[in-house]
């Protein structure tokens, strides 16, 4: 894992790093076979491919750093075409070939897919060479009664959901439905009356509040990318006009003139509000997550660590991609906004989350890095009203701001903020996790074994999976907040917000016309979120040392080693050490028990542990020394 920081160098610093093991730069890959979109009905079988072929490229070379002992690193020089593929932003865990396949295709399988390609050797992870395929859409339709579960030829349309005509009164919602399977995917245009295009698209047709004018026979044009095109078959609406529950008008006056036309000044009062039947989507969804707890001249701090990753984890489930990072200072700060910039794009949702230390000055937020002097001024911290310019700049479709720290007047900065002019777009939500002028406050537990938590992100925690509009959710955490007696009249959510659109965090990701800018966005994503692969090393005297690695953050590694021992191994040869790591990392120890208070990442029991933080520090290549020595010695 390495530092979105410099997710162009970080990554396989530490990568490669292990064990003082080098590589040279990927062979190219090419897509030669793009994943087709398709729609097939629930229970089908199906089937997404995508293959690629190698380029000529630099030859790869491994070579071992001197270390104690003799060490012999088994990895494969051969190259081969690595497959992964990913839905909706999510690793699909055992999809890791060209073919991806259902047998029996659940609903909830539909969505985005595309795989990534590299060209690896049977050792560390070196992505640089790695290429995505285009985003291929699989529509699942759920459909009432026996289909033979057989999906169609290549090019070919069936239509297995035909609309069916309804009896209706004035003002009732009409609904039509049609469905069809093929690949490509499917296109659907509406008709009414001899084929006449009523402008609505897609499988559902809904028209609110019908009129007569919507009576008549409905049909519905399928066709696809290829140039074949299908009729559905007709559907009567019938429109009735209900006499006995038609209001009439009083007698007007004689001195008015009845007239049909509404005042100008009546409109907006009565349009009908649609926004509930909007299917709202983000091209994509990143979050930036930085918590700062260990600071050089201000207090410690100790829940952002565990709000961090705790809120990394539930935004991840929400299809986001996640950036997140501890204590950073204040160029390493600006760096990972940098990064995060770079994320976003037209119609993303952009999140992000801090907590630590901060104050603001006439209005204007400034967050404390963890190498600010205890009496900082403004050019010491980060600004955060120019980020939700830059952002905006971005033209996201949301853009949502958590500030978990003190908003307090700092004494120290006597500086008047520049004032940021922002765009009127409607999509911003600030979510203050206290009062104008109040302190935020943390959980803090006597039991050793259970971390601290922010009031913030214990109540946030349990609604941000909610799909609820921005606003809707972050008053429900304000109410959770409320009864909570630890901080009564200490701490109060605030929700500042124009967000014009019920959007919600669950919202799914649809890149409709984004797909080029998508698809470079996650590739320079992906780059930095690919764990070192794990080493089996001979280490000499009849036992090898198995040497894996998870991540708990964007800028923390754990790397995790297990002695397997042959049958008759003597076991006083146990104790295996990671040493010599660069001094710019923050203290790395090798430890028998997990070195952090957070929940173990799904690690095995294995024998010894080594947490390396600070990753966005490395700027060059990085080699360590692993070692093993007697328990006595």
């Amino acid at each position: 894992m390495a530092s979105k920081l410099d997710m162009e160098h970080h990554k396989d610093n530490i990568a490669m790093g292990a064990h003082g093991l080098h590589i040279s730069m990927s062979a190219k890959v090419k897509i030669v076979q793009q994943p087709q979109s398709l729609a097939i009905a629930a229970g089908w079988s199906a089937s997404l491919i995508c293959r690629a072929k190698e380029e000529q490229g630099p030859s790869r070379h491994l070579r071992p750093a001197a270390s104690q002992s003799s060490c012999v690193a088994e990895a494969a020089e051969q190259e081969v075409l690595r497959y992964q593929w990913f839905h909706n932003h999510n690793k699909v865990p055992v999809a890791i070939g060209p073919v991806l396949s259902w047998e029996n295709t659940p609903v909830l399988a539909a969505g985005y897919y595309t795989c990534r390609v590299s060209t690896l050797p049977r050792g560390p992870a070196d992505l640089r060479g790695c290429v995505f395929s285009e985003w291929a859409r699989l529509e699942v339709l759920q459909i009432e009664g026996p289909l033979q579960p057989v999906p169609p030829p290549l090019g070919s349309l069936c239509v297995v959901q035909q609309p069916c005509g309804v009896r209706l009164h004035v003002g009732e919602t009409l609904i039509l439905e049609c469905g069809a399977v093929g690949c490509p995917l499917p296109k659907y245009q509406w008709l009414h009356e001899g084929g006449a295009s009523i402008g609505k698209q897609g499988r559902r047709l809904k028209i609110k509040n019908v009129q007569m004018l919507h009576h008549g026979h409905y049909r519905c044009r399928i066709s696809n990318s290829v140039g074949v095109s299908i009729l559905s078959d007709t559907a009567t609406v019938d429109i009735v006009e209900d006499v006995s529950m038609t209001p009439s008008l009083p007698e007007c006056p004689r001195d008015y003139h009845v007239t049909s036309e509404i005042p100008p000044f009546f409109h907006s009062e009565i349009q009908e509000d649609t926004s509930k039947d909007v299917e709202y989507f983000a091209v994509d969804k990143v979050a930036l997550l930085i918590g700062n707890q260990s600071y050089h001249h201000h207090p410690q701090l100790r829940a952002p660590m565990y709000d961090v990753y705790t809120l990394g984890i539930l935004l991840g489930q929400l299809g986001f991609k996640v950036l997140s990072a501890i204590d950073l200072t204040l160029l390493e700060m600006r760096s990972i906004l940098n990064e995060f910039l770079e994320l976003l794009g037209e119609g993303v949702y952009g999140l992000v989350y801090y907590a630590g230390h901060g104050y603001e000055n006439l209005g204007q937020a400034f967050l404390v890095p963890v190498d600010a002097p205890i009496a900082q001024h403004s050019s010491d911290c980060v600004h955060l009203q120019p980020l939700l310019a830059a952002m905006q700049h971005c033209k996201t479709a949301l853009n949502v701001l958590l500030l978990d720290m003190c908003r307090k007047r700092n004494v120290h900065d006597t500086s008047v903020p520049e004032m940021v002019k922002f765009e009127v777009t409607g999509n911003i939500v600030f979510g203050y996790a206290t009062c104008e002028g109040a302190d935020a406050y943390e959980l803090q537990y006597m039991e050793m074994d259970r971390p601290s938590r922010g009031v913030f992100m214990k109540y946030l925690a349990e609604h941000i999976m909610e799909p609820l509009k921005v606003t809707t959710l972050l008053d429900l955490v304000a109410e959770g907040m409320g009864h909570c007696t630890s901080v009564h009249e200490l701490q109060a959510l605030e929700v500042r917000a124009s967000l014009k659109e019920p959007r919600t965090l669950s919202d799914p990701v649809q890149p409709h016309g984004h797909t080029c800018s998508l698809r470079k966005h996650s590739e320079r994503w992906e780059r930095g979120q690919d764990l070192p692969e794990a080493l089996h090393l001979h280490m000499g005297d009849g036992f090898h040392v198995r040497l894996a690695f998870t991540a708990e953050y964007s800028n923390v590694l754990v790397v995790y080693t297990t002695l397997q021992r042959r049958k008759g191994f003597n076991d006083e040869w146990s104790n295996i050490l990671l040493e010599d790591f660069p001094k710019v990392l923050c203290d790395p120890k090798a430890t028998s028990a997990y070195p952090s208070p957070l929940p173990r990442c799904s690690i095995p029991q294995e024998d010894t542990f080594t947490r390396l933080a600070g990753l966005q520090r490395l700027t060059a290549w990085t080699d360590f020394l692993q070692s093993w020595r007697k328990d006595n010695t």
